[in-house]
C-alpha cells in the first residue's frame, strides 16, 4: 500500500504489474501516474492505494477469486 494509511479513500489496483514488482510501489506505471495528475495535490494525503492481490499472477492473468480471498486479510 501506498499514500495514506488510513485513508478516506481506497484505490484498489487488480494486481501488481512487472514494474510494481520491481520498485514494490503501488501504481507504479505509467497509468499510476496518470492517476496521481488527475487527483488533486491536497486529496494525496486522504487517499490509499493498493492492489487486491500482493503478488503479480503468472502470465500476467487476472486475479482468480480465491487468490483475491487469500490477500483479503491485506486490505
Amino acid at each position: 500500500m501506498s499514500g495514506s494509511r488510513k485513508p478516506d479513500i481506497l484505490v484498489i489496483g487488480e494486481s501488481p504489474g512487472e514494474l510494481e514488482d520491481k520498485t514494490g510501489e503501488v501504481f507504479a506505471g505509467n497509468s499510476g501516474k496518470m492517476l496521481r495528475d488527475l487527483l488533486p495535490g491536497r486529496m494525496m494525503d486522504r487517499i490509499g492505494f493498493t492492489t487486491s492481490v500482493r503478488c503479480r499472477p503468472d502470465d500476467f492473468r487476472m486475479p482468480v477469486p480465491r487468490e483475491v480471498h487469500a490477500c483479503s486479510i491485506h486490505l
